[in-house]
């Protein structure tokens, strides 16, 4: 990454916790605020049981529900200033003349 005070040393030794936390300004909100998830998922696919698996799969799902729904909100968001920014150009060029 390139941003001022970015440590590509730090990052790469630190635990996946500290990670989502150094990329908490881009990553969802949901997954900073329950970084959990991934150590659950981590050890879902290394060590649970399929048994295990099925008892947290709700949970997860729920989880990951709420980040790509966060994703969306965003890109909606993003969709709705560009629209605006096209909107208010035409507008200037309009009453510019």
């Amino acid at each position: 990454m390139e941003h001022e005070g970015w440590d590509d040393a730090v990052f790469l030794k630190s635990r996946m916790d500290d990670k989502i936390k150094l990329l908490s300004s881009t990553l969802p909100k949901v997954l900073v605020e329950h970084s959990g998830m991934y150590s659950i998922l981590s050890k879902g696919i290394h060590e649970l049981s399929e048994q295990e698996c099925l008892r947290y799969f709700n949970t997860l799902r729920l989880g990951i529900g709420m980040i790509l729904d966060e994703e969306l909100a965003e890109l909606e968001k993003s969709k709705q200033r560009d629209i605006l920014s096209r909107a208010i150009s035409l507008i200037q060029g309009e009453i510019a003349e």
